[in-house]
């Protein structure tokens, strides 16, 4: 690539060393790759039916939960119903360092400070197992729906959202982990999207640098005494990555940790006419084409005690008007569906004027006092003939329902894709789990002989025909 912009070329050639470095990372080629989410399925489970549908996987050893894939057909992997409805999600295996990096254990208070979309919360409410509180923090309205979307997908009951500025937010101690996966350059994928390479400017590094020193004050502020503080970029400019870390360690009482991971290099302490403190070599840089994925920055560091800060709560952000409802309204609706033994057992209630929540998080009364934008999973409505189940609620638990309507493959792929399906002779108008092949696909209620689909449309498959269900036999 023989034309770049004057000042990219100018500075990205000074810390890589050569032109030809350069054109090494964006001619870089990075994998399709996937994680699978353990609260909603294996992956023995996920590869099996991947593998039925002729797609080709390759584990990751060293990112968690994740397979290269290749479909020989170049099918869209996206419109999978295992996709779609949260058995995996699509994501760079580099991106999952973040979390391996931070290392949170079921039960743990866990802040992830810029979250949206979620690949990294989904990451972490998968890794606390329902138990535990993950708060899933974005300050772009838009972004959050994404965020949402996304957790809702995973059937992540331990996740509150909220809509606070990361560079002011201040929660005093409160965290054992903090994720700061912070808003960069996005130099880590030039191989694939030129827009960042085209709008580079100095100055820009320069606001981005100081924000970053901002949420990561903010993220020292909230973490208990020897809780953990993970930084993550997806940048490979030096200024966003190691001059970060090298202030970090000068400014505050932290230790800087070895990662445990059998990939990428130490940080840099050159990079051009820069030079850095040789300890932030224990943070770990992935490039481009290494490992057949994206250029990654993380480093982890231990709290080892306080620091002065002028002490202020976060504004309320809005949110939902929502207040804790104790164990009744799930023990409705369980009770209506004929579950048994699920994660709802464990969960509360959370109502607004029209809606239910379930979650097992613990600080919820604190937390809705700030204002939050989601709590927990959203279960369902109640409704004048009985509860109605929501579709992240039924693909989470519905197989353990006894009141089920069973549809057949074809039956299936048509529901799915938002057709009606006619069912014979039947009596009842109850809200029922609707399976196929014993597994939940959604929430329904029949009229008469027609059961129509309750489905979101941002879950239904665009084809009947096709066979976008990798359990389903075409």
């Amino acid at each position: 690539m023989d034309s770049l912009p004057a000042d990219f070329e100018k500075r990205m050639v000074d810390v890589l060393g050569s032109r030809e470095r350069l054109d090494e990372l964006l001619g870089a080629d990075a994998r399709r790759a996937i994680r699978v989410n353990p609260l909603k399925t294996t992956e023995d489970e996920v590869l099996d039916r991947l593998h039925a549908l002729g797609i080709e996987t390759e584990p990751i050893d060293w990112a968690e939960s994740s397979h290269f894939t290749r479909d020989p057909d170049q099918r869209p992997i996206g419109s999978l119903w295992e996709h779609r409805s949260g058995q995996f999600f699509i994501q760079g295996p580099a991106s999952t360092l973040p979390v391996q990096a931070l290392d949170p254990q079921s039960g743990d208070r866990v802040l992830d400070l810029c979250a949206a979309p979620g690949s990294k919360t989904t990451h972490i409410a998968e890794r606390l197992d329902q138990e535990g509180l993950v708060v899933a923090n974005d300050r772009a309205p838009g972004r959050v729906n994404n965020l949402i979307s996304n957790l809702d997908q995973t059937g992540a009951l331990t996740a509150v959202a909220t809509q606070f500025d990361a560079c002011r937010l201040q929660w005093p101690t409160t965290f054992d982990r903090v994720l700061v996966d912070a808003p960069c350059s996005n130099l880590g994928g030039i191989h694939a999207d030129w827009e960042p390479v085209e709008s580079y400017d100095p100055e820009s590094i320069k606001r981005l640098a100081g924000a970053q020193r901002a949420m990561m004050a903010s993220a020292f502020h909230a973490t208990r005494e020897g809780g953990r503080i993970v930084y993550s970029t997806c940048t490979i400019e030096p200024r966003e990555n190691e001059e970060i870390v090298e202030w970090f360690l000068r400014e505050y009482p932290v230790e800087i940790e070895a990662l445990d991971v059998d990939v990428g290099e130490p940080a840099m302490t050159e990079a051009g006419s820069d030079t850095y403190d040789g300890d932030v070599q224990a943070a770990r840089r992935l490039w481009a084409g290494e490992e057949s994925t994206e250029s990654f920055f993380v480093a982890a560091f231990t709290k080892q005690g306080p620091a002065p800060f002028e002490e202020a709560r976060p504004p309320q952000s809005g949110g939902l008007d929502i207040e804790l409802d104790g164990q009744g309204p799930i023990e409705e609706t369980t009770a209506a569906f004929g579950l048994q033994g699920t994660v709802l057992d464990e969960a509360q209630a959370l109502s607004t004027a029209s809606k239910v929540y379930a979650s097992t998080a613990p600080a919820l009364p604190e937390l809705l006092e700030l204002g939050t934008d989601r709590v927990g999973t959203y279960l369902g409505r109640p409704e004048t003939r009985g509860h109605r189940l929501s579709f992240a609620a039924a693909t989470l638990v519905g197989e353990a329902a006894d009141r089920r309507i069973e549809l057949t493959p074809t039956e299936g792929r048509r529901w799915l894709a938002g057709e009606t399906i006619e069912l014979g002779s039947g009596a009842g108008r109850e809200w029922s789990i609707v399976t196929c092949e014993g597994e939940a696909i959604g929430c329904a209620r029949r009229f008469g002989t027609e059961l129509p689909c309750y489905v979101p449309k941002r879950f239904r498959s665009p084809d009947p025909e096709a066979n976008v269900l990798g359990f389903l036999p075409k």
